[in-house]
């Protein structure tokens, strides 16, 4: 089953993921759709919240993972 996550452009470090769940785990999605909608709801806030985002800063990519460890 592939995986997705929402990465976020750093000036230090590129693409990368920052999202953390409460225990401090790489936030992961089952569907490109799931990231989405996540990543939707981050900028709806950020923008609630009259914070200056750019959607370019953001992308949904599919991890690598080996199916059968």
């Amino acid at each position: 089953m592939s995986k997705f996550e929402v990465e976020t452009y750093t000036i230090v470090d590129g693409w990368k993921n920052i999202w953390y769940d409460d225990v401090g785990i790489p936030e992961t999605f089952n569907s490109f759709e799931e990231a989405v909608t996540y990543l939707d709801e981050h900028l709806d806030e950020c923008a609630e919240d009259e914070l200056e985002v750019n959607r370019d800063d953001y992308r949904v990519t599919k991890l690598d993972l080996m199916e059968n460890l």
